[in-house]
């Protein structure tokens, strides 16, 4: 494969190459997508025994790459299958399958499309527009949303000079409203405090005080 094609399909595993030996032609247009096919196989050493694994056929894998022609791109991918058979140093069968760069273990979606998502969501667009414009469906770019959690950590000691009244939950709401009652109590209870010193002070406000209290206190104690 020449460096045009592999920077158009955007591969970055050096191992991976046009599957010629199999199609006569490798990228086909197909109900609206174009499907690519490639083939991995190299080398490999058994990770217990150390020793070259033999080839064991293969599995043909169908990933999501990047979009080229501005349609889906399928890459339609022939693993190679290894085998290690028991011997002295491998007293069991070890079986691999060829690593895909890009690519996890059992996904179906590259990582140059996770890519294209976190960068999409920079934009004002919604999450079912850019699922669209990249071939995939809503809850891939929700799920993608949920992994960028362990790189952002929000800071709740900090709010920002301008917010929308949306932006308001019960968490910033409800001990606001426990802060704002605390003052108000606070406040309410040393202002009574200071009237009531400054009453006391008072001789003659203090002998009306008595006086008051003691109405009261007949009034709603009587005597028997």
């Amino acid at each position: 494969m020449d460096y045009s094609t592999r920077t158009a399909l955007e591969i970055k595993d050096s191992h991976l190459e046009l599957d010629t030996a199999h199609f006569k032609n490798v990228i086909e247009s197909h109900d609206n997508q174009v499907v690519v096919h490639l083939i991995q196989s190299y080398p490999l050493r058994c990770s217990r025994c150390g020793q070259l694994m033999f080839k064991n056929g293969f599995k043909i894998v169908n990933v999501l790459g990047p979009s080229l022609h501005y349609q889906p791109t399928i890459w339609s991918i022939r693993n190679q299958k290894y085998l290690c058979k028991p011997s002295s140093a491998c007293p069991s069968t070890i079986t691999e399958l060829a690593k895909v760069k890009d690519i996890k273990y059992r996904h179906h979606i590259s990582q140059a499309i996770k890519q294209q998502v976190m960068i999409q969501l920079t934009t004002n667009e919604s999450q079912i527009d850019i699922a669209k414009e990249l071939g995939i469906s809503d809850w891939t770019v929700r799920r993608v949303i949920f992994n960028l959690d362990q790189f952002f950590k929000p800071n709740y000691h900090w709010l920002p000079r301008h917010i929308a009244f949306d932006d308001f939950t019960l968490k910033i709401i409800v001990p606001l409203i426990l802060f704002c009652h605390d003052v108000i109590a606070t406040c309410v209870i040393t202002f009574c405090a200071t009237i009531v010193r400054l009453v006391w002070q008072c001789a003659r406000l203090r002998l009306t005080c008595i006086r008051l209290i003691v109405i009261l206190f007949m009034n709603y104690f009587p005597m028997p």
